[in-house]
């Protein structure tokens, strides 16, 4: 009875994360086949999507599930995903992050038995994302995310 009254739920959405840049895809897949809706507009009914979202923050719903997209330029999407991905993983190894300067936070990870190498990488985009006075170009932002994807922080 419970396994019915699941199926009757809500899907739940998955993406792959939640900052994309404008122009690149964001797949969606639901864990069952529903309507999705996208800023109150219905997309389509099934269970995978492919969307390219305009610049800006979007809603997705299936049933009574939401979650937020943002569509962002290379910039602003590095530090959203440094502080709403990156920040939570590190504090969840151990390391303090309040207080801490992002190359403070490399070292603990770098101590904890992470790799340096792509932490070296979130480190400096962050940094230039942050401190800079230049928009980051699409590649910087891949080698970010690549960089996140290697030490587990996204899919």
């Amino acid at each position: 009875m419970v396994d019915r009254l699941k199926s009757l739920g809500s899907p739940e959405i998955e993406l792959e994360r939640d900052v994309y840049l404008p122009g690149e895809r964001v797949k969606v897949v639901l864990s069952r086949e529903s309507d999705l809706y996208v800023d109150g507009e219905r997309i389509g009914h099934g269970r995978e999507f492919s969307l390219n979202l305009p610049e800006g923050v979007h809603t997705l719903r299936a049933g009574r599930k939401e979650k937020k997209v943002y569509v962002l330029r290379p910039r602003k999407a590095v530090i959203k995903l440094y502080e709403d991905y990156f920040l939570p993983f590190a504090f969840s190894k151990g390391v303090r992050v309040m207080d801490s300067t992002p190359e403070e936070i490399k070292s603990s990870l770098v101590s904890k038995g992470l790799r340096e190498g792509p932490l070296s990488d979130i480190t400096r985009i962050f940094e230039l994302a942050k401190y800079g006075d230049v928009e980051l170009s699409g590649d910087e932002f891949e080698v970010f995310v690549e960089a996140l994807r290697s030490v587990e922080v996204v899919k």
